[in-house]
C-alpha cells in the first residue's frame, strides 16, 4: 500500500501534481517542522537519484546480488567485510528503491530504471485583471470570461488580449484604475481605452485608468511592457516607473524596470520620447529611434546609448535575443519565462556572455543547450523546478 504522501511528494517532483493535491502537500509541509524536514530529504533523495543517472548508474533492485555473493565466496577471508558493505548499501538504497518505485509508478520488487530530466515547458498567456472596486479575474486563452460593462466602460477579454472601449460621447466623473498583473512564466497583451497597445512581459504589474481624463495619459509600471502608443498631440502618454518617467506623444518603446535587475531601461523603437530619472541625475534626456536610457541602481547614474532596439523588443514576438550578454542576465530572464529557479555552481560560469537569437516558445530545456553548445556550460535540472549552472 502506497503512503499517500510520498505518493504526493513523488507527483510534485515529477510535475505531475495538480492544484488541489499540491495545497494538501504544501498544507502538510506546514503542518510541523518534522514533514518539512520529510519532504526536505525526499527532495534530496531525488537529486541525488538524478546524479546517478547523470554518471551512468542504473539503480537495481537486486543490486547484482548474485554477483556480489559469489565474490564474497571466493574470498571467505573477507566475508564479514562485503556482507557488512552489502547490507549497508542495501539500507542506503532501500529508501531509494521504494520512493523510485513509487515516482515511477513500478513494482519494487524489480526496480530498473533511469531518471528521466523534466521538459520544462514554455510561459503562457495569462494574466490577472482587478478592477477597481477589487474584483479580481482571471484571464488565459482559453479563460474568456471577462465581458464587462462599468459606467460606459467596455472591457473585454478577446483572443488573449484585453480591450477597453469607451461609449461615444460618455465621460466618467472619476478616475478609475484596473491593474493587469501577469505572474512568472506568463504574458499578456492590453489594449488600453485611448487604443494604445501594451505587451506585459512575465513578472509585470501595469496600473492604469479605465479611461483618460487628465491632460496627459499616466499609467504606471513594474516590470518590463512594450508599448505602441496612439498619437494624441494634446494628450502626453507617461510611464512611472519608480526609478525614471517617460513621455511621448505617439511612438514604440520598451521598458524594463525589474527590481531584481542591476539597471532600468527604456529603449526607443520609433518616434521621439523625453525621459528622466527620479533619482540622482534629474535631467531629461530626449531618444531618438535605436537609443537606449539607462539607469543604473547601484550609483544611481544615467546615459544613453545607442543599440539596436529590437534585441529589447524581441521577447514580444516570440524569441529571446541576446547580444553579448551576460549568463547572469539571461539567466534571471529564462527564470521569469519559464517559472523556475537557477542557481550557478561557481564563479567563472557567471563571467560568460552569450549573443544569439532563441525561439521563446521552445522548452527551456531545448534553450539551453543551445546556450551550451556556445558557451561550454553544463546544466543539471533536479526537483522542483530547480536549474544548476556550471
Amino acid at each position: 500500500m502506497k503512503d499517500p504522501i510520498i505518493q504526493l511528494i513523488a507527483d510534485k517532483l515529477s510535475n505531475e501534481i495538480d492544484s488541489e493535491n499540491n495545497e494538501i502537500l504544501m498544507n502538510w509541509i506546514r503542518e510541523s517542522d518534522q514533514n518539512k524536514k520529510t519532504y526536505n530529504s525526499y527532495v534530496g533523495l531525488f537529486s541525488d537519484i538524478q546524479n546517478l543517472k547523470n554518471k551512468d548508474i542504473i539503480i537495481n533492485s537486486k543490486l547484482h546480488f548474485d554477483l556480489v555473493k559469489a565474490k564474497i565466496i571466493k574470498k571467505k577471508k573477507r566475508r564479514i567485510l562485503f556482507e557488512k558493505i552489502l547490507y549497508s548499501a542495501v539500507a542506503v538504497l532501500l529508501p531509494a528503491i521504494i520512493f523510485i518505485a513509487i515516482l515511477f509508478n513500478t513494482d519494487t520488487t524489480n526496480v530498473d530504471c533511469t531518471v528521466q530530466i523534466a521538459e520544462i515547458t514554455p510561459g503562457v498567456k495569462k494574466a490577472q485583471l482587478v478592477l477597481s472596486t477589487g474584483e479580481r479575474f482571471e484571464l488565459s486563452d482559453t479563460i474568456l470570461n471577462v465581458n464587462l460593462h462599468k459606467g460606459g466602460v467596455n472591457i473585454k477579454n478577446k483572443e488573449s488580449r484585453l480591450i477597453y472601449s469607451v461609449e461615444d460621447n460618455h465621460i466618467i466623473q472619476k478616475v478609475r484604475y484596473n491593474t493587469l498583473i501577469v505572474g512568472r512564466g506568463e504574458e499578456f497583451q492590453l489594449v488600453l481605452a485611448d487604443g494604445t497597445k501594451v505587451w506585459l512581459n512575465s513578472e509585470s504589474v501595469l496600473r492604469y485608468p479605465v479611461q483618460f481624463l487628465a491632460k496627459n495619459r499616466k499609467v504606471e509600471l513594474k516590470g518590463e511592457a512594450y508599448f505602441e502608443v496612439t498619437h494624441n498631440a494634446h494628450k502626453p502618454f507617461l510611464v512611472n516607473t519608480h526609478e525614471i518617467n517617460i513621455e511621448v506623444l505617439g511612438t514604440s518603446f520598451n521598458v524594463s524596470a525589474y527590481a531584481d535587475d542591476k539597471t532600468v531601461h527604456a529603449s526607443l523603437v520609433e518616434g521621439k520620447v523625453k525621459v528622466h530619472s527620479n533619482i540622482g541625475d534629474l535631467s531629461e534626456k530626449i531618444l531618438q529611434p535605436n537609443q537606449q536610457f539607462v539607469y543604473t541602481r547601484a550609483d544611481n547614474c544615467v546615459a544613453v546609448n545607442h543599440v539596436n532596439a529590437r534585441f529589447y523588443t524581441a521577447w514580444k514576438d516570440g524569441a529571446f535575443t541576446f547580444d553579448n550578454e551576460p549568463l547572469t542576465s539571461i539567466m534571471r530572464k529564462l527564470e521569469r519565462w519559464y517559472d523556475v529557479r537557477i542557481f550557478f555552481q561557481g564563479q567563472n560560469v557567471q563571467k560568460l556572455r552569450f549573443s544569439g537569437k532563441l525561439l521563446r516558445f521552445k522548452t527551456c530545456n531545448d534553450v539551453l543547450e543551445m546556450i551550451k553548445k556556445t558557451t561550454y556550460i553544463d546544466f543539471d535540472i533536479q526537483g522542483d523546478r530547480t536549474i544548476i549552472i556550471k
